[in-house]
C-alpha cells in the first residue's frame, strides 16, 4: 500500500481523538504545502436538463438528496461522526508505548494538520463509518486514509499507490478495482473503501486477529511482516506488533 512508515492507523487513532478532533472539529484551515503528489482534479457534475413530464420526480429527487446531504453535513459539524468513531474503538490502548507518545506530541503541536485532514474527510466520513459499523470493524480504521494519504481522494506516491486508501495497481485489481484509461476504482472512494476493508479483513482472518499486524500488513505487505514473525521465532523473541 503506501510507502508511509510508522505505527499507521494506531497512533493516528490515539493522536487524532485525543487532540482537536474529538468533539466539534471542524474550522476551516487554508492547505499549506504537502508531501502527497495530485495528479488530478474533479469537476462539478453537469446538471442535466429534464424534460416536462419528470420535472416532478427529478424535483423530489433532489429534495431528497439534498435533505440526505443536509442530514450527513449536519451530522459532522455537530461532532457526531467523530463520536461514532470514538465510541467504535477495538484496538487495543498503547499509550505507553514511546512511539505513541512521540506522535502524540507530534500532533498536538500540529493541530492545524489534522483541523485540514478533517475537513477533506468531511465528505467522506460518514459513508465510510457507517460501512465500518455494518461490518462490526474497529472504527479506528476509518482514520487509516489519514496516514495512507491525508484524505486527499486523488493522492498519488512513487510506489503507484493510488486514491484515499493508497491501493497498488495488483492489490486493487486482486479486490475488484478496474483500472483502464477512463477510470481507476482506486480513485473511486466508494468502490475503493468496500475493498479496503474487504482486504483488511482477509489480512485481519490471515493473523488471527491481530489487528496491529494486519494494519503493518496492509502498510508494508502481509509477506514482509510474515517475515519479521519468522525472524523473531528463529531468535526467541516475541512476535506482537511492537516487537
Amino acid at each position: 500500500m503506501s510507502r508511509l512508515t510508522g505505527t499507521g492507523c494506531l497512533l493516528i487513532a490515539a493522536s487524532l481523538l485525543a487532540t482537536a478532533c474529538a468533539t466539534k472539529p471542524i474550522e476551516r484551515v487554508e492547505p499549506q504545502h504537502e508531501t502527497l503528489e495530485i495528479t488530478a482534479t474533479v469537476s462539478p457534475p453537469t446538471k442535466l436538463a429534464t424534460s416536462a413530464p419528470g420535472k416532478e420526480l427529478a424535483a423530489a429527487n433532489s429534495s431528497r438528496d439534498n435533505n440526505q446531504s443536509n442530514k450527513v453535513l449536519s451530522d459532522y459539524e455537530e461532532g457526531l461522526v467523530w463520536q461514532r468513531i470514538r465510541a467504535g474503538f477495538k484496538l487495543p490502548a498503547s499509550y505507553d508505548q514511546p512511539l505513541v507518545q512521540k506522535y502524540l506530541s507530534w500532533h498536538h503541536c500540529h493541530t492545524a494538520y489534522l483541523q485540514r485532514v478533517s475537513w477533506r474527510a468531511e465528505p467522506y466520513l460518514h459513508f465510510i463509518i457507517e460501512e465500518i459499523e455494518a461490518r462490526g470493524l474497529p472504527s479506528e480504521l476509518a482514520l487509516l486514509p489519514v496516514v495512507e494519504s491525508a484524505y486527499i481522494p486523488f493522492a498519488y506516491s512513487h510506489g503507484r499507490a493510488a486514491g484515499l486508501w493508497q491501493f497498488i495497481p495488483e492489490t486493487g485489481r486482486l479486490y475488484g478495482l478496474k483500472q483502464n484509461w477512463w477510470y481507476d476504482g482506486r480513485r473511486d472512494v466508494y468502490a475503493s473503501t468496500k475493498a479496503a476493508l474487504n482486504y483488511l479483513s482477509d489480512l485481519n482472518e490471515r493473523f488471527e486477529g491481530d489487528w496491529l499486524l494486519s494494519l503493518a500488513a496492509y502498510n508494508a505487505g502481509p509477506l514482509r511482516v510474515l517475515r519479521a514473525i519468522e525472524k523473531n521465532k528463529k531468535r526467541g523473541k516475541p512476535t506482537d506488533y511492537w516487537h
